[in-house]
């Protein structure tokens, strides 16, 4: 029997100049069980934060993350900067 667990974390809204919208949307990360499918939506969205990235790393060896938008560069640009922990140019 394979029993798994998936959540997906909607990033799509236009972050607020805090970023309080996304560390509230990030901290259900830390209840997800450990080998989860989390898929991160983060929409049309053109740049992210530095703690997006920071609280993706940090369950990243946990988790299978995956992360979804319209623009690949912003993307990919995301994806480098979680798997390091630090934002890469985006």
């Amino acid at each position: 029997m394979t029993i798994s667990a998936f959540i997906t974390v909607d990033l799509t809204a236009d972050y607020d100049e805090t970023y309080s919208s996304d560390r509230r949307e990030l901290q259900v990360l830390e209840r997800v069980p450990d080998g989860a499918r989390v898929v991160v939506d983060i929409g049309a969205r053109k740049w992210f934060n530095q703690d997006t990235a920071i609280w993706l790393h940090r369950h990243g060896d946990r988790l299978n993350i995956e992360i979804t938008g319209r623009d690949p560069d912003v993307v990919d640009c995301l994806v480098r900067a979680a798997r390091s922990g630090l934002k890469a140019a985006s």
